[in-house]
């Protein structure tokens, strides 16, 4: 190969490593990451790199193609490839520092085995020749162990408890690169280590599996936690609902015992109207008792006596602020989310509803609550629609 296509291989071969590099930490991200973001991420990266390939040419044109610059642009050039990924997926910092650390000591590794090849081609002596071979081996390790990369760092997202934002959170999520910048004045040099030099490497294999496994098991602890409080919070929830349940019978049984004790002089009036004919005064009457029966009586919305205690309770508050209200619940037999955080959710939605603006504005405005098989819909006749997606937890 000639001057120009090795000035031309190294860069394009730099570019795959980082890029590799990149791809291993957006990994971590990836269930957070929404398709437009996903987008917006690959289109910068692939912008940069094509301005980094002329970059990275130009500078092995004016520098040579030696081993102390391909080493500076291997540790300089993930500083525009972090600033994206940091710029795209935002509000997470210390968890970025702490997932690039832990990709820095991964990528050391890889480029321990390959360098650990060199000694055995038969090229040792020419330079250009040989930052190639360490490169190529570099991605045939990379690719080679791929699969087993994707399954370590889509789990490496540490907690929002273990490392966050604060600035305490900053102390343990820098740990990692400390790890390596302490050893990176070791190699950065014009040379490539021989083996024997290498073995203190291998002990980055040891760091890097204790801060993976204990990041791992701390993150499935919190999630135990957070499912425990939910848990806590649901169950609070349904009694505070139950308890309010409660209250409303107890209301409507002192209603009905008020309209039990004037029964019977009412059945008195209505026999003497209808023995004097006065039949309009006494089908009034007929409507007045039914009216007052109807204010007693607790409609049951669904089977699911949770979801009814939170559509009961808020349907009162409305009656009684003079709002007339139309309810329905649909449920099919199986429902897609947990019939529990399904009343959870209607209890919140109820909550936020404004109340006493409607009932300022009309008390004769209607609303109208539809469970479906897949989302929550709420429509009012005052212009707003509220959908709520449900998750499938079958």
């Amino acid at each position: 190969m000639t001057t120009l296509e090795y000035t031309l291989s190294v860069p394009l071969l730099i570019l795959l490593i980082q890029l590799g590099g990149a791809y291993l930490r957006y990994l971590p991200f990836e269930r957070i990451c929404t398709k437009e973001l996903r987008s917006q991420l690959a289109k910068l990266c692939l912008l940069w790199s094509v301005l980094a390939f002329f970059l990275y040419y130009y500078i092995f044109a004016v520098f040579g193609l030696r081993i102390i610059v391909y080493k500076l642009l291997l540790f300089l050039g993930w500083i525009p490839y972090f600033l994206l990924t940091a710029y795209v997926i935002r509000c997470h910092m210390a968890q970025h520092i702490f997932i690039f650390g832990m990709q820095t000591i991964y990528v050391f590794l890889l480029h321990t085995l390959s360098i650990s090849v060199i000694p055995y081609m038969p090229v040792y002596a020419n330079i250009s020749r040989l930052i190639l071979i360490q490169g190529i081996c570099y991605l045939a390790f990379f690719f080679l162990l791929l699969p087993l990369g994707k399954k370590i760092f889509r789990q490496l997202l540490p907690s929002r408890q273990f490392i966050n934002d604060k600035s305490y959170g900053y102390y343990i999520a820098l740990l990692p690169l400390f790890i390596i910048i302490s050893h990176i004045s070791f190699v950065i040099d014009n040379k490539f280590h021989s083996w024997q030099e290498l073995v203190s490497r291998c002990m980055f294999a040891g760091c890097f599996f204790l801060i993976y496994r204990y990041t791992k098991l701390e993150a499935k602890d919190t999630e135990k936690q957070n499912m425990l409080t939910h848990s806590n919070k649901l169950l609070s929830s349904q009694l505070q609902s139950l308890q309010d349940y409660t209250l409303l019978m107890q209301d409507s049984q002192k209603q009905l015992s008020i309209l039990r004790h004037d029964m019977r002089h009412q059945a008195r009036l209505l026999y003497t109207l209808i023995q004097e004919e006065k039949f309009p005064e006494a089908l009034g009457l007929l409507q007045t008792v039914d009216n007052h029966l109807e204010k007693t009586a607790l409609h049951p919305y669904c089977k699911n006596p949770i979801i009814n205690a939170a559509f009961s309770i808020y349907i009162k508050k409305a009656q009684r602020l003079g709002i007339e209200v139309s309810a329905k619940i649909n449920l099919p037999e199986k429902t897609p989310a947990n019939e529990n955080d399904l009343a959870v959710l209607l209890s919140n939605l109820m909550i936020s509803l404004p109340w006493r603006p409607i009932a300022a504005i009309t008390s004769k405005r209607r609303r109208r609550s539809e469970e479906t098989s897949g989302a929550l819909r709420v429509v009012s006749p005052l212009g707003w629609v509220w959908m709520q997606r449900i998750p499938d937890r079958r």
